[in-house]
């Protein structure tokens, strides 16, 4: 790499990397409660670590819980920003990956301005300041992406086994992974290279999924009940949203946190790319088949397209076409590189400022004085030895982890496993010396007057949101 060119990929990565440690500075003691970071993640980790199971929650990859129970055991008091300073480390890393990976399947140039628009891409400046899987996630999945391309132009065989490696472990973080197996696949096959190559990776990329299922097949007496979960638990999210809504969320979502004039960019490098039919076409292939998946279930209500982390995919997918109208603004006048560069910079704060304000990252739930009561009276007057019964929620991990709650002590119910079949949640609450009520939610309290002929006790504390009952 020549001098200039080395100082302009420094001052790009040197602007990436200093937007993401400024955020996870900013927001490193964030303790707000939300549907995924940080609570709820880390209780994951603490049942695993108490449990004699295999598998963790089947809802997520294994792989994120894993290494959040091992920093839980590494400092029980800091897991919280370890594990969000887990996602910073990938987060910076992914800025170097991306510029290679351009670079590769492209020039310099695109390689530069698409580095450049991911250094200033607000979604993945958050993402990279959580505890959350995405960020670590995709970065194998680039990883994998990128050595099948050295694969392809260098033939060696080690390349390719890194590339599978790399998959297994993205697939082990987000199971939207587990599509591009076939899609990494197909790439090798439509190189016409030899076919051993495309199914010595097509058997490598499968040992985790194949583990997997054969894990779910024996726990659970079905190879994908992770998916059907996960699937049920979108569906309750999405049931009543019009068709119409369902089919435009993803594309709204990913141009909303791309920021609509970049999204343009893309949407012009995009049809430059099919008029021009130029040769490295694969990001406009993994792009729209990972936008149809995605709006497939969507439509279906398997995906909850209103949560603005689940386009990050689409979003990195779609960058590199706005690398491409950023090389025909290059070769422009000087001056029109300068405002062009002033132009994006500008969106990028007005974006950033405007889904922070509004909460679209992340949809964060302040914790109640309600709630802050509860823990207080749980912290005094229950022991060690007592057990909770506990409807499974936002704020159910916030609760574990304030009033220091055990994983063994709690007995979590989830209304998806009991909802049908309210008689086996009478063995759970003869096992518990202690169940706790929100009232705002309803479901558990209505179950529980339902159950009346397995359930005695009294209240002992009581507010506007919340009760507890102790039994006789």
């Amino acid at each position: 790499m020549e001098k200039k060119s080395l100082i302009i990929f420094i001052i790009i990565f040197l602007l990436g990397a200093g937007l993401r440690i400024g955020y996870f500075y900013l927001n490193s003691y964030n303790m707000d409660v939300s549907n995924d970071e940080p609570w709820s993640k880390i209780n994951l980790a603490m049942r695993w670590i108490y449990s004699d199971r295999l598998l963790p929650d089947l809802n997520f990859g294994p792989l994120h819980t894993y290494l959040i129970s091992a920093l839980w055991l590494l400092n029980k008091e800091e897991v919280v920003i370890l594990s969000r300073l887990f996602s910073l480390i990938f987060g910076i890393l992914f800025i170097l990956l991306y510029f290679w990976l351009l670079r590769e399947l492209f020039n310099v140039k695109v390689a530069y301005a698409g580095t450049f628009l991911l250094s200033i891409y607000p979604l993945h400046i958050h993402l990279s300041s959580t505890s959350l899987a995405e960020v670590p996630a995709y970065f194998f999945l680039f990883s994998a992406l990128y050595f099948l391309y050295v694969f392809i132009n260098q033939r060696k065989v080690s390349h390719l086994v890194i590339s599978a490696i790399a998959l297994n472990l993205s697939a082990m973080l987000r199971f939207e992974s587990w599509i591009f197996i076939l899609l990494f696949s197909g790439i090798l096959f439509l190189k016409k290279l030899r076919l051993r190559y495309t199914l010595t990776f097509l058997i490598l990329s499968f040992i985790f999924p194949v583990i997997w299922m054969v894990l779910n097949y024996k726990y659970e007496g079905n190879p994908i009940n992770f998916i059907m979960i996960s699937s049920k638990v979108s569906a309750s999210t999405m049931e009543g949203i019009p068709l119409f809504d369902r089919l435009w969320g993803f594309p709204y979502i990913l141009c909303e946190t791309l920021s609509f004039p970049i999204c343009i960019c893309c949407f012009f490098g995009f049809a430059s790319l099919l008029v021009t039919k130029r040769k490295k076409t694969i990001f406009i292939f993994l792009f729209v088949f990972s936008l149809f998946i995605y709006a497939l279930r969507s439509i279906r209500g398997n995906y909850d397209y209103s949560i603005a982390r689940y386009s990050l995919l689409l979003g990195l997918l779609f960058i590199p076409f706005g690398a491409i109208a950023f090389e025909y603004i290059f070769a422009l006048r000087k001056h029109i590189k300068l405002y062009f560069l002033i132009f994006c910079t500008a969106v990028f704060l007005c974006t950033f400022y405007s889904m922070e304000t509004l909460n679209l990252f992340n949809r964060k739930i302040k914790i109640p004085e309600t709630l802050t009561h509860v823990t207080s009276w749980m912290s005094a007057n229950i022991n060690k030895d007592d057990k909770i019964i506990l409807e499974t929620g936002i704020y159910h991990p916030f609760i574990i982890l304030n009033v220091h709650l055990y994983p063994d002590q709690v007995i979590e119910y989830n209304h998806f496993s009991f909802y049908e079949n309210k008689k086996s949640l009478g063995p759970y609450i003869n096992d518990s010396d202690y169940i706790v009520i929100c009232r705002t939610e309803g479901r558990f309290r209505e179950m529980i007057s339902e159950i009346k002929d397995v359930y005695s006790g009294e209240k002992v504390f009581g507010n506007a949101d919340w009760e507890i009952f102790e039994r006789d």
